[in-house]
């Protein structure tokens, strides 16, 4: 969506003199304002001019509750903004929000409550004095709006806030003793924030709170750097791209944000460990799998261990302890064989080396030169590229690569005073003929690498019988050093596009298919995958009824890959090869085949398909720790379809749709369906948000297909309401409070899921009448949203209340929907209700009729609101898409337009409404005139209205021929308007038309 550029910050919010300046307000005294006063304030409402120089110079802070007792600061009041057709958002400062910010800090209660009241809103210049407004209340205070703050900043405008302003709001948050407010706001910002030269800045800011914040603290720019570089390039890429982990810019060659997260990680992790002087931070680091991180550490390391051994012979007690421990650690770092060998981490690893080389044994450089003189582990195809790239016999080719490999080796320990052990091989490369690298450490980056080619080409893949490829296979296992590049990761993938043009062939030799290497099994799942899902999407009447896949056999297979254990560590430390990631697609394998025709899936294999799923729902996956990871990224559906427990009960649910569809019942489904779908609702056994999210996904469908086991167990999916979770009593034990908040969390889960997933059946009202009436209590409250959903549960909330009131199921006068229609979303709500309407094949009359009846309603209740035009303007904005949409007949359509007209006369794609008015103004001639000039006479500039004429040339063509003298009368006259306004050659076109 195209915004308009944004616009330029005049000014930075500076906290310290932001704390004067509340000092200074504290020490006025202040008159209270006389309800005389607050009249004459009312009347400004309806000249906006006034009432801008009015709340410009208003410094009282006495003014704000009963401005807001008034209605001032009511959400509806906020101009949001406005998307027209082209995506151009137009987007309005709100007077009212600048002077809440100016004088919160003296008003701070006041002003809390009114920052709860309008923290919902979209308008991004509204958020930046909302922020502004929260740097003024004490910590405390402001630390509660986190929620919203990170909605603010994960919002669709969020280049428009002040990323100073809430850099400073994080700074003070990560300050007070419960760090999660800012620790999560800081994540939220990091990814948010693209500019580099912002990013730069804030990185720098953070570095010292988030240190002070402790480990978690620190490790927020690591997490920060995972999610960014998931998104744009692996984290193999950006090591392999940043030269250097020092500070020296030239050093530097990714794209500026990265650099600036790495650089907020180093400095956060010094200043920690300057601050403790333990090595707990650089642990933390070499934890994590990435090789950045143990760059990082090992940097930090080389810089403490420097800078501690400095500080003369005899430094105080704590600084000498800290010193023996970080000592350690750096031994422990460079006495690494792994480390040594790791050509990705050598630059720091080399000066690592190079300042722990005077505190080494004499031991330990025996044993770093016997590490050296052995030289680098090979494996076959590792040679065989080296033999392939630089020709010659393969102990020529081998030697001299193991001869510049230790000389580079050697090279990262200084540039001369090697010790004895590591001299000796130096004086041996060089009586050899080996030269010193030019630049150690950097191999990786400057030395070119064969690429891989697979040892059997596509044609001989595709002329091998399945039964002799799979004994090839099993000879031929890939390398154990490199999953990715390998001439056996070439052949892989030439082997899943060939399971995709012979499925049936590979499935009857599935099972010994599956003892193969995971590369390969992973596969062999994957191209079936795909050619059951291509076969289903492609089919025609003349195909066969599915792809005779022989599922025996791929069932037997399946057993054998669900039985494979998973170790239950989080994602991150999982190796490419790992059964998780079988298991993965083996669940989405099932969950397809159960969804496509194609798949030959009978009832016959329903017992089997129901064992694999129950091994495959007993998976840790989804852990807590990568759930624990997404609560600040992601929401629980994601997870859902990226974790074998989640992927599995999506196959549940398609195993119940299509056990209906072969003509099953929900009282003749196998009892393990219901075993399972009770035992994942137990949050004792699986307290897992992305499983829970699911039942919340297919609820129409369980309602549809199993309604009595579905209604028995509303509760347990949706968890207690607010009404129903309030009353608490003295007896109540800590462990059941536990189990309501996990209820609550989780059922909210559900809820959020149903919402962005489905639209709503008229039977899902009274299903879940509690929880639609709970989330209506709440709605003023920040919505969540989905990565790839345009709409948030807010906005998806009031589209389904919308409905049930077109279905007649609600009433617009019911007391619980005052919310939504009082709402400031609720203009957005009519417009995407026109938009399902313009996108929907048909509308039965019954819909029609409820459609036309809630839109005239709003209509007039817009009519009425003549205290407050834009706002009214605001409430109909939406209607050019029930215009577009052309199903509730042309004469209540006509009517409806003019109506709106009068209210909004500046209407929002005026050439369309007119381009779709040729299609049925027939009948309709003087509404058709009467529309086109109030269009053309508030277009908004002289482009619009030129284009909006043109659009209206045949209409006008057809009225000036019209038998109604009084209609061509009436379009002579505006022709003559027309050509007032300089379209004179449009206007005798038109005029000049033969009779």
């Amino acid at each position: 969506m195209a915004v308009q550029e944004r616009p330029p910050v005049t000014a930075r919010v500076q906290p310290a003199w932001m704390a004067a300046t509340m000092a200074e307000q504290r020490d006025v005294v202040w008159p209270v304002p006389t309800p005389e006063q607050l009249d004459r304030a009312e009347s400004l409402v309806r000249h906006p001019r006034r009432l801008l120089y009015f709340l410009e110079r208003l410094d009282n802070p006495l003014w704000l509750a009963p401005l807001a007792a008034r209605g001032w600061f009511d959400a509806e009041r906020i101009p949001e903004p406005a998307v027209d057709d082209a995506g151009t958002a137009q987007i309005s400062d709100w007077p009212p929000a600048a002077y809440l910010a100016r004088v919160a800090g003296s008003v701070p209660e006041t002003a809390e409550g009114i920052i709860e009241t309008i923290e919902g809103t979209t308008n991004p210049l509204v958020q930046r004095h909302l922020v502004t407004a929260l740097l003024a209340l004490p910590p405390q205070r402001a630390a509660t709006f986190d929620g919203a703050v990170v909605s603010w900043i994960r919002g669709p405008y969020a280049a428009w806030l002040d990323e100073r302003a809430l850099t400073s709001l994080t700074t003070a948050f990560l300050q007070l003793g419960d760090t999660d407010a800012g620790v999560v706001i800081t994540l939220a910002l990091l990814n948010a924030v693209h500019d580099e030269y912002v990013l730069g800045e804030m990185a720098q800011a953070l570095s010292r709170p988030l240190a002070e914040a402790g480990p978690a603290g620190v490790g927020v720019f690591a997490d920060a750097l995972d999610q960014r570089a998931d998104a744009q390039h692996h984290l193999d890429r950006v090591n392999f791209g940043r030269v250097s982990i020092g500070a020296r810019r030239e050093n530097q060659h990714l794209d500026g944000d990265t650099d600036s997260l790495i650089d907020g990680l180093r400095d956060s992790a010094l200043e920690y460990t300057r601050r403790t002087g333990q090595p707990d931070v650089i642990d933390e680091l070499l934890n994590r799998p990435d090789a950045i991180y143990r760059r990082v550490a090992y940097h930090v390391a080389t810089v403490m261990i420097s800078e501690l051994g400095g500080l003369g012979p005899q430094p105080d007690q704590g600084l000498a302890d800290s010193l023996v421990a970080l000592r350690a650690r750096g031994r422990d770092c460079v006495m690494s064989a792994a480390a040594l060998a790791d050509s990705s981490t050598l630059l720091e690893y080399g000066l690592l080396a190079q300042t722990m080389l005077p505190h080494l044994s004499a031991a330990d450089l025996a044993t770093l030169a016997d590490w050296v003189r052995a030289g680098p582990e090979l494996s076959d195809d590792e040679v065989q590229r080296l033999i392939a790239f630089e020709g010659g016999s393969s102990d020529d080719v081998v030697d001299a690569f193991a001869d510049r490999w230790r000389s580079e080796r050697l090279a990262l320990f200084g540039p001369d005073n090697l010790p004895v052990p590591l001299r000796q091989i130096a004086d041996e490369l060089t009586a050899r003929g080996i030269e010193r690298p030019q630049y150690p450490g950097l191999s990786h980056v400057t030395s070119p690498w064969p690429t891989s080619q697979s040892p059997l080409s596509a044609d001989e893949v595709a002329s091998m019988p399945v039964e002799h490829l799979v004994t090839w296979l099993a000879d031929h296992p890939p390398s154990q050093r490199s999953w990715f590049d390998s001439p056996e990761s070439s052949l892989a993938d030439q082997l899943a596009a060939d399971v995709r043009l012979r499925p049936a062939e590979y499935t009857a030799y599935a099972s010994p298919f599956a003892t193969l290497a995971p590369l390969y099994v992973s596969k062999l799942l994957t191209g079936l995958d795909s050619a059951i899902h291509t076969s289903g999407a492609n089919r025609t009447d003349d195909e066969p009824p599915s792809l005779g896949l022989v599922w025996s056999n791929l069932l037997d297979a399946s057993t054998i890959i669900a039985n494979l254990p998973d170790t239950g560590e989080p994602d991150a430390q999982h190796a490419p090869d790992s059964p998780r990631w079988l298991h993965r697609s083996l669940a989405y394998l099932i969950d397809t085949s159960l969804t496509a025709t194609a798949s030959g899936l009978t009832l016959d294999h329903a017992d089997g398909i129901l064992a694999i799923l129950t091994q495959l729902l007993g998976s840790p996956d989804p852990t807590h720790a990568d759930e624990a990871d997404d609560a600040a990224t992601s929401d629980p559906t994601f997870r859902s379809i990226n974790s074998v427990r989640g992927i599995a009960m999506n196959a549940i649910m398609a195993f119940i749709g299509w056990w209906h569809r072969q003509g099953g019942t929900e009282t003749s489904l196998p009892t393990q369906v219901t075993t399972l779908l009770n035992r994942h609702l137990d949050v004792s056994l699986d307290p897992s948000p992305a499983i829970r999210s699911v039942y919340g996904q297919h609820i129409p469908q369980l309602h549809h297909q199993m309604p009595t086991w579905t209604r028995a167990h509303i509760n347990e999916i949706f968890g207690p309401t607010e009404a129903a979770a309030t009353p608490r009593t003295d007896h109540r034990q800590p462990t059941q409070d536990a189990a309501l908040t996990l209820d609550r969390r989780l059922g909210q889960v559900a809820f959020d899921s149903y919402l962005l997933s489905d639209g709503p059946y008229s039977s899902t009202w009274g299903l879940l009448q509690p929880h639609y009436e709970s989330a209506l209590h709440a709605l003023s409250k920040p919505p969540r949203g989905r990565q790839g959903s345009p709409r948030d549960t807010r906005q998806r909330l009031l589209d389904h209340i919308l409905l049930f009131v077109v279905w007649g199921i609600l009433n617009v006068e019911d007391p619980r929907l005052k919310p939504v229609f009082r709402s400031q979303w609720a203009g957005d709500a009519f417009t995407q209700l026109g938009f399902a309407l313009q996108h929907s094949t048909s509308v039965d009359e019954s819909t029609a009729d409820g459609l036309r009846r809630l839109w005239t309603w709003w209509r007039r209740r817009a009519e009425r609101r003549t205290g407050d035009p834009t706002g009214a303007a605001r409430m109909v904005a939406g209607f050019p898409r029930w215009w577009h949409a052309s199903k509730l007949g042309e004469d209540w359509e006509f009517d409806e337009l003019l109506a709106v007209l009068k209210i909004s006369p500046r209407i929002e794609t005026p050439a369309m409404i007119i381009q779709d008015m040729v299609k049925k103004f027939a009948g309709h001639e003087k509404e058709a005139l009467e529309t086109i000039e109030i269009i053309l006479h508030h277009a908004g500039s002289d482009q619009q209205r030129y284009y909006a004429a043109g659009k209206a040339e045949p209409i006008l063509r057809s009225l000036n021929r019209s038998e109604d003298a009084e209609i061509r009368r009436l379009t002579q006259r505006f022709l003559q308007t027309l050509a007032a306004w300089g379209m004179i050659e449009l206007a005798q076109r038109i005029a000049a038309e033969p009779e």
